[in-house]
Formats: C-alpha cells, structure tokens, sequence
C-alpha cells in the first residue's frame, strides 16, 4: 500500500506541474553532466565544475516531498563515509528557500552542501520527470548512471564503490 501512496503522489505532482520537465532534456549515461553555479544554504557558492576531480552524488529533492526526506539520512551516512576519499555529495534543493532548506538541514542534522535550485532550471537540464532523483557522476564529470526514487544508504555505497573503482 505505501508504493501505491508514493506513486500517486507523483503523479499528482507532475499532473500538476510541479516536477515536469517542460525542456524535455533527458540526462543518459555517458554524457556530460551539466554544470550548474548555486548557492547553498549556508551561501557558499557550488558548482559542478569546481568539484571536476571527485565522484560526485547528486540528489534532487524537496522538503515537502516525503520519500526524498526520508531518504536523507542514508545520504549523510554515506555522505560521511566516503566524504574524506574523493567523493562529494550535493543536494539539489528544487525551488525552495534558502530559510526552508537551512532550517531542513540543521534539523536532520545534514551537513552535505543544499544547493538552491530556487527557480527549477538545474533540474529542468537534468531532465528532471520527479523527484527524488541521484545522479553518480565520474571524476571526468560524466554520469555513469542515476537512480529514480528513494535510494537507500547501501545502494549508494555499491555506486561509490563502482566508480572508485574505474
């Protein structure tokens, strides 16, 4: 029953505009990911070509989108994992606030970068259909794959793992 209560809540969501993809653009395996320069909610800048260099683990995501709010935990154990061997893991906030999202973050305790993706292009280059969305891209900054729907703490390790190991 809680598959079926996730599913219609995207849908509900993309009938209603809120995760659709007007640009169309669809982000495959292989291709350069692309760059984008955000701020954060603490308002440090990010961008992903100054991460060029890492595996970086990219989430879409919101806070009034359960399954991604509960999929934040595993993020930050991995996160704190792997964050000291040349793996970096970004949050991509779509079109909240700077306050929502910091106020998010200091109380689940996540300490990963938010970016502010405020008004959905980031996610709209991303090809973006819903959300929770993670993409795995390599040191090069191409993806190697991404993962639809929540991800669990162990699926992350075994991608981390993957593109360590090429």
């Amino acid at each position: 029953m809680k598959s079926w209560s996730v599913l219609v809540f995207v849908v509900v969501l993309m009938m209603a505009g809120l995760v659709a993809n007007p640009a169309g653009a669809e982000i495959v395996a292989g291709k350069q990911a692309p760059n984008f320069n955000l701020q954060t909610q603490n308002g440090a800048a990010i961008s992903l070509d100054s991460l060029k260099g890492k595996i970086t683990v990219l989430n879409f995501w919101a806070t009034w989108c359960p399954p991604c709010t509960a999929e934040m935990p595993a993020l930050e154990r991995s996160f704190n994992k792997h964050k000291d061997n040349g793996v970096a893991f970004v949050g991509v906030n779509y079109q909240q606030d700077r306050q929502t999202v910091a106020k998010f973050a200091q109380n689940a305790k996540i300490t990963f970068p938010l970016a502010l993706d405020e008004d959905g292009k980031v996610a709209d280059a991303y090809g973006l259909a819903g959300i929770p969305v993670t993409f795995f891209i390599d040191k090069n900054g191409k993806v190697v794959a991404y993962h639809t729907g929540p991800i669990t703490e162990e699926q992350l390790d075994g991608w981390v793992t993957r593109l360590k190991g090429n």
